[in-house]
């Protein structure tokens, strides 16, 4: 699945900079954005184990900004 799609839209990355991106590339500048940003992300509906880094979610330990991962089952 493509996680990216949600984040660069929210984000307002272009689409032009995607095109010939592999995915951890566009992970990568997810990634840098978001590391400069305060935000909350809800998942709703996560049955298994997931990497957020695979998809450019900065580890909360990382940034230490007040942001938020809400993960639900």
């Amino acid at each position: 699945m493509d996680w990216a799609g949600p984040f660069t839209a929210l984000l307002q990355i272009p689409e032009s900079m995607w095109q010939n991106r592999a995915e951890d590339e566009r992970a990568r500048e997810i990634f840098n954005i978001m590391k400069t940003k305060r935000f909350v992300i809800l998942l709703d509906d996560v049955w298994q184990r997931s990497d957020l880094s695979e998809i450019g979610v900065p580890s909360l330990p990382e940034i230490l900004n007040g942001s938020k991962v809400i993960i639900t089952t």
